[in-house]
């Protein structure tokens, strides 16, 4: 279970999945916020790069945690977005 010491709510990514506050100054661009419900769909779409970031992704297991992203993941599905910004998430930085 994740520590939720950090950020509010079940999509806050800082509090309910412990992103690193560096990771997200500097992967969170194009309107997306750490607390919101495009931040978890945002994470899944770039998953791929941020892992190969420099960047540690997460305070607490290896930013490839399988367990991690499954939560993610099922967090994702509670947390609909329409599928034009869903869209342009997947874009963002490609």
């Amino acid at each position: 279970m994740c520590i939720r010491d950090r950020g509010e709510g079940t999509h806050d990514l800082r509090g309910a999945f412990n992103v690193d506050e560096d990771f997200i100054r500097e992967h969170f661009d194009g309107g997306v916020v750490p607390n919101g419900h495009e931040a978890v769909h945002y994470m899944l779409a770039h998953k791929e790069s941020f892992i190969e970031s420099d960047t540690p992704i997460f305070t607490d297991v290896a930013d490839d945690d399988a367990a991690r992203w499954s939560e993610i993941q099922k967090t994702a599905g509670g947390a609909p977005i329409p599928p034009a910004r869903r869209a342009a998430l997947d874009a963002v930085g490609q």
